[in-house]
């Protein structure tokens, strides 16, 4: 079972970001008093930080616990340990450093600096993902690019939108570095609750892709769903 989808208008890219924050900062509080952990899949991009950084700054973060709270990655690119291309490093200091949160809980890819091939790297995030998989991600977050890809799966690219594999190595990236990490579609569709960010005048044709349910091979962003919830954090930018 799927949900329809919930749009969120605001007038600017900053305030779809503080109203991401707002309701992310609710959601975690619930699960929380649910008695759960929260597993979440965090993203890049410009409103992805956005959206981290006003989470990081804002005063009902304090009735968050942090230290029980999961974190994880919807991709990332193929670079090494605190490079400043990887998502995670984009994330540190107004988020993860800003809320103290736990290393233990921070679940990174692995680097192109760890030993690891690619593919090694894939097997090993998906062993990594393998509790919050079991439990259920309670959000993704997931950027919607001009082309409609999410993390890195990308249209007219069978090979990626295809997968089956809950983690897959991405190489030939149309977007540089070519090789990256992600999770796949099947994988983001069992989550609770699937976000999408979706701003700017640029990403006109992918929201209105988004919205008439084209396939995979057009807009991957279009056929992701969460189970419990699915949200387009719009601007009116976006709308046309």
């Amino acid at each position: 079972m799927t949900a329809a989808r919930e749009i969120v208008i605001s007038e600017s890219l900053d305030a779809a970001a503080v109203a991401a924050a707002e309701r992310f900062i609710r959601v975690l509080t619930e699960v929380q008093a649910a008695g759960r952990a929260p597993q979440v899949v965090l993203t890049g991009g410009t409103l992805g930080i956005k959206v981290l950084e006003a989470t990081g700054s804002s005063a009902a973060a304090s009735r968050v616990d942090w230290s029980n709270v999961d974190l994880y990655w919807g991709d990332e690119r193929w670079m090494p340990n605190g490079h400043a291309d990887r998502n995670d490093e984009q994330a540190r200091e107004g988020f993860l450093e800003a809320l103290s949160i736990p290393t233990d809980r921070i679940h990174r890819f692995p680097a192109s600096d760890d030993g690891l091939t690619l593919d090694e790297a894939a097997v090993r995030y998906s062993a990594t993902i393998a509790p919050a998989m079991l439990a259920g991600f309670d959000v993704v977050f997931l950027g919607v690019g001009p082309d409609g890809h999410v993390a890195s799966l990308f249209p007219a690219r069978p090979d990626l939108t295809d997968a089956t594999d809950p983690v897959i190595a991405v190489r030939n990236s149309p977007k540089p570095p070519p090789e990256r990490l992600s999770l796949t579609i099947p994988l983001i569709n069992t989550a609770h609750r699937v976000w999408l960010l979706c701003t700017g005048a640029p990403k006109r044709e992918a929201y209105a892709n988004v919205l008439a349910n084209v396939g995979a091979e057009t807009a991957p962003a279009a056929v992701v769903r969460g189970t419990d919830e699915t949200v387009i954090f719009a601007d009116t930018e976006v709308l046309g």
